[in-house]
């Protein structure tokens, strides 16, 4: 049985900063996939737009803290 962690439904980006998305219910999922994606639309620029870079490549500097996640495994060997 999936438990859900019980959250009030998001209306405001600094509502969803800190829910942990993957143990919400379905509604506070959706909800704030909603309110993060008309935060990227109205970010987003699209050839045409002042600023805007076709295959745009940014170098990042290296972390600064240790990501165990990002280390190779040998788990998912395709």
């Amino acid at each position: 049985t999936v438990m859900f962690k019980r959250a009030a439904v998001p209306t405001t980006e600094s509502d969803i900063a800190n829910l942990d998305l993957n143990v919400v219910s379905d509604e506070v999922n959706q909800t704030a996939k909603r309110i993060m994606d008309s935060r990227f639309e109205a970010n987003r620029l699209k050839p045409g737009d002042e600023g805007y870079v076709w295959d745009k490549a940014v170098e990042f500097e290296k972390p600064s803290e240790v990501a165990e996640w990002d280390e190779e495994s040998d788990e998912y060997d395709f």
